[in-house]
């Protein structure tokens, strides 16, 4: 079904030199990887949700992560 079309869709990208940016929750906010949308209780400095993946081409970042920024 779609699961399937999706993954081979992400194996293609991935032949042609594309790459997920995929943020956790905790990890440490990089502004070069990451887009700041908001701010929520959580640790300072630390991922608290993700909203949108990011995408990079050969090393370089083509869209940016989108997550909120913990502010304690």
């Amino acid at each position: 079904g779609i699961e399937d079309v999706t993954k081979l869709f992400e194996k293609q990208l991935i032949t042609l030199g594309f790459s997920a940016i995929k943020p956790k929750k905790g990890d440490t906010f990089d502004p070069n990887k990451h887009i700041a949308v908001g701010t929520e209780d959580g640790p300072s400095g630390k991922i608290v949700k993700v909203y949108q993946i990011g995408i990079g081409h050969e090393g370089k970042i083509m869209r940016a992560a989108e997550v909120s920024v913990g502010k304690n």
